[in-house]
């Protein structure tokens, strides 16, 4: 797998049309009638056991999981998202939108490098080969300084990263700054695709961030300057109206109409400001920025349908990854479909 990022500006445009994609709409096509149906994914949940759960991946075409690790099954469901990401970043006109799935993963690399750096240890068995950046091209650019050629705000997120760790010692705050850095570009990337629902998509994932840290801070009262510092901007809520917000019906008030606030997660809102704990809430929050890209599935092609795809094909693997797990622990299939997000597949 070789990298350049100047030759893939080269070929990116600031913006892309629906025509652009005529020529993948049938490739995507096939491989979404390959993914796990419903009826599949509850299959796997009322598994008997972990063998049982293999087995019927096996014979839906996922490689043989019986006898492997937990670390194991997540590094082949990593390497077929990275053969995946690849495939299609070779295909002419898909990487404005590939991109933004991609990046989440060179921001997390950015993550685990200034840990490592700071406490002088090798974190290369932890790295994604998923995102833009192959894992040991951005190794060597944290050895040799030189981040001229790094697509996006990671030549930021390194130096920003690195400063805010070594003056806090907090591995949280360092976090956060790159996050920060991760979802300004991740909104650049969307503006560039130039499409409503594809900013509606990003836009709900901020949406679901913000409203986890006030909920996390509210519930470990934290000061007002550290949710301050922590909200992320660009959502379809003002970080400023968050902010200000004070408990559950603050909160809610706050996201007003918008299309992450539904009845369901308002009702988990006021449960998590009651109860301390926030499973059920972070579910639907993980699960609401698909509602804001499932209206493309009613389109045959297009940037939009192509997010679709790649958001689907995320599910199925972590769905996956979820329910192996939950089998390896002994968790019961009741346990398994209240951690799984909520996807209309």
């Amino acid at each position: 797998m070789t990298y350049s990022y100047s030759e893939k500006k080269k070929k990116s445009r600031s913006s892309v049309r629906d025509a652009d994609f005529l020529h993948i709409g049938g490739m995507t096509a096939a491989r979404e009638a390959a993914f796990l149906s419903r009826a599949a994914i509850d299959r796997l949940i009322s598994a008997d056991d972990f063998a049982d759960a293999a087995r019927i991946l096996r014979e839906a075409g996922y490689p043989d999981f019986s006898g492997m690790a937990l670390s194991e099954i997540e590094a082949e469901l990593n390497k077929k998202r990275a053969d995946e990401f690849y495939g299609l970043a070779r295909i002419s006109g898909v990487l404005p939108v590939l991109d933004i799935f991609r990046a989440k993963y060179d921001y997390d690399n950015v993550k685990v490098l200034v840990k490592a750096m700071q406490a002088n240890t090798d974190g290369g068995e932890l790295l994604s080969a998923c995102g833009r950046v192959p894992p040991e091209v951005l190794t060597n650019v944290f050895i040799s300084g030189d981040r001229r050629d790094l697509p996006g705000k990671l030549a930021d997120a390194i130096s920003r990263g690195v400063a805010v760790l070594s003056k806090t010692r907090n591995p949280g705050l360092s976090d956060t700054e790159i996050d920060r850095l991760y979802f300004e570009e991740l909104c650049a990337l969307a503006s560039a695709v130039g499409t409503p629902r594809i900013a509606g998509y990003v836009a709900a994932q901020i949406d679901a961030a913000n409203i986890k840290t006030f909920i996390r801070s509210a519930i470990t009262n934290r000061p007002p300057e550290f949710l301050e510092n922590s909200l992320l901007p660009s959502g379809s809520v003002p970080q400023e109206a968050i902010s200000a917000a004070s408990g559950a019906d603050g909160l809610i008030s706050a996201c007003g109409r918008t299309d992450i606030l539904t009845p369901r997660v308002a009702e988990a809102i006021r449960a998590a400001f009651i109860s301390g704990r926030t499973g059920e809430l972070e579910r639907l929050l993980d699960s609401a920025p698909y509602g804001a890209i499932s209206p493309a599935k009613l389109t045959a092609f297009g940037a939009d349908r192509l997010v679709l795809y790649l958001a689907r094909f995320q599910y199925e693997l972590s769905a996956v990854l979820l329910i192996l797990g939950g089998k390896l622990a002994g968790l019961s299939p009741e346990e398994l479909a209240s951690r799984l997000r909520e996807f209309d597949i």
